[in-house]
């Protein structure tokens, strides 16, 4: 009599992911602004991250707040641009 005993191994996640994006300073006259949305370790699948604006130093007619999103394929970890429309307008503002 043949017998066979079968197991299954489950080997848990232990990485994690972090989104990130940095913070610029631009004049007002650079009529752009460049973010990069940074990613800490590698992903399996494709992955789609929001990017929206708020004002903290800013006004609201300062920049466009057209909402954003960039896309990191599987395994990639290289930077994501978003770039932001500034407005150069006459108005002195405090920072």
């Amino acid at each position: 009599m043949q017998h066979e005993d079968t197991g299954t191994g489950t080997i848990t996640d232990n990485d994690t992911a972090v989104f990130t994006i940095d913070s610029q300073t631009v004049d007002e006259a650079a009529g752009t602004m460049t973010l990069l949305v940074s990613l800490s370790n590698p992903i399996d699948i494709p992955v789609t991250v929001d990017v929206a604006y708020a004002d903290d130093s800013t006004e609201t007619g300062d920049f466009d707040h057209t909402a954003d999103a960039v896309t990191f394929a599987a395994l990639d970890t290289t930077d994501q641009p978003v770039t932001v429309a500034i407005t150069d307008d006459d108005i002195v503002e405090l920072n």
